[in-house]
C-alpha cells in the first residue's frame, strides 16, 4: 500500500470511528482509487454503506472482497449481515458457512447462523454452532445466554439455567441476562429464584415494568393469581402506563370476575392506544359480562369497523348481535 493511500485509508478509519459516515466513505474511496484490489477497503465500504442502511450497496462491496479474497471469513460473515438485512436468509446461512468453514474458531459467525437456522426450524444444526461458539468463548455473555436460552426452549432446563447463571455472573450488570434467568427459573417452576432473578433486573431497569410483567405472566400461568396480579401492580407502579402489564391484568381481574377493575385496565390502555385491538376486544366482553349490552355493542361496533380482519373481535360482535340477545 502506497504512502498516499495509507493515509486515506488511516483517514477514513477516523471518520469511521467519530461516525462521520459521509467523510469516511469519501477518504475510502480516494484510497480505493490508489488501490482497486485492495479486499479491506471494500470491507470498509460495504461498513460504511451499512450504517446508511444501503444494504444493496454493502453486498455488493462485501462480494467483490470475497472474490479478491476468497478465504476471508470476515468478508464471508459480513455478506451473511448485508443478506440477512435484506431478508435474504439461505444466501446469508450459506456465506455464514463459508466463514466457520475458513475460520472454525469464529464463534460470532457460529451464534448468528445457529440464530439463522433456527429461524428455518433446523434447531439441531443451530444448537451445534451455538455450542461451538460457547466453546470459543466461553466467558462471553451473549454467547452464554444465547445458549441458555436455547436450550431453555427447546426444554433442556437443567443445562439452560447453568449457562444463564454463568450469562449472569460475567455480564451482573446487564438486565437482560437477569430476566432470561428468571424466566428460566419461573418455568421449571423454582419461584424464590425466578423472583430473586427478577427483582436483580428491577434493581437494573429502574422505572420499568419488565421485570414485573414477565415474572406476574409465570405466575399467571402457574395459577397463582394472586401472587400475579401482585407483580403486575408492582410493575405498573414502576410504569404506570404499561400496556402488557394492564392487559394481562385485567385479564386476570376479568377471570377473578373483578369486572370493574378489569375494564378500568383496558379503558386506561385504549386512552394511550385508542386502536389497541386487544384492550377494545377484553373491554367489550367486560362489559358483557357486566350485563351492559347497549354499551357493549357500540363498543364492539366501532371495534369491528376499525379492526375488520380480528378474528376474536368478530366473534365478540357475533356473539353479541345473536338473534336472542336482549339488552
Amino acid at each position: 500500500m502506497s504512502t498516499l493511500c495509507a493515509h486515506y485509508t488511516d483517514q477514513g478509519h477516523q471518520a469511521f470511528a467519530r461516525g462521520d459516515f459521509s467523510n469516511a466513505r469519501r477518504h475510502y474511496q480516494a484510497a480505493l482509487a490508489i488501490a482497486p484490489t485492495s479486499a479491506p477497503l471494500h470491507l470498509a465500504l460495504g461498513l460504511v454503506a451499512q450504517r446508511a442502511d444501503d444494504h444493496e450497496t454493502a453486498e455488493r462491496h462485501f462480494r467483490e472482497a470475497i472474490r479478491l479474497d476468497p478465504a476471508s471469513a470476515k468478508a464471508h460473515y459480513l455478506l451473511a449481515t448485508a443478506l440477512q438485512a435484506r431478508g435474504m436468509i439461505p444466501e446469508a446461512c450459506a456465506s455464514l458457512e463459508a466463514a466457520v468453514q475458513h475460520a472454525p474458531d469464529f464463534a460470532i459467525a457460529h451464534l448468528l447462523l445457529a440464530q439463522l437456522l433456527r429461524q428455518r426450524g433446523e434447531a439441531r444444526a443451530g444448537e451445534a454452532h451455538l455450542r461451538r461458539a460457547a466453546q470459543e468463548l466461553p466467558d462471553f455473555s451473549p454467547v452464554a445466554r444465547a445458549l441458555g436460552e436455547w436450550l431453555c426452549a427447546e426444554g433442556n432446563l437443567l443445562e439452560g439455567i447453568s449457562w444463564l447463571v454463568r450469562a449472569s455472573r460475567l455480564s451482573p450488570r446487564d438486565p437482560a441476562a437477569w430476566l432470561s434467568l428468571g424466566l428460566a427459573y419461573g418455568l421449571a417452576g423454582r419461584w424464590d429464584e425466578a423472583a430473586k432473578a427478577h427483582q436483580q433486573a428491577s434493581e437494573l431497569l429502574p422505572g420499568n415494568a419488565q421485570p414485573f410483567f414477565q415474572m406476574g405472566w409465570l405466575l399467571y400461568r402457574a395459577e397463582q393469581l394472586d401472587a400475579a396480579a401482585d407483580a403486575f401492580e408492582r410493575g405498573l407502579r414502576a410504569q404506570p402506563v404499561h400496556v402488557p402489564s394492564l392487559l394481562a391484568l385485567g385479564i386476570l381481574r376479568g377471570r377473578q370476575r373483578a369486572f370493574e377493575a378489569a375494564n378500568a385496565c383496558f379503558e386506561k390502555v385504549l386512552r394511550q392506544e385508542p386502536d389497541n385491538p386487544d384492550a377494545g376486544f377484553w373491554l367489550g366482553v367486560g362489559l358483557m359480562n357486566q350485563s351492559r349490552f347497549d354499551e357493549a355493542r357500540r363498543h364492539l361496533q366501532r371495534l369491528v369497523e376499525h379492526h375488520p380482519d380480528a378474528a376474536l373481535v368478530r366473534a365478540a360482535w357475533t356473539a353479541l348481535t345473536l338473534p336472542d340477545r336482549s339488552s
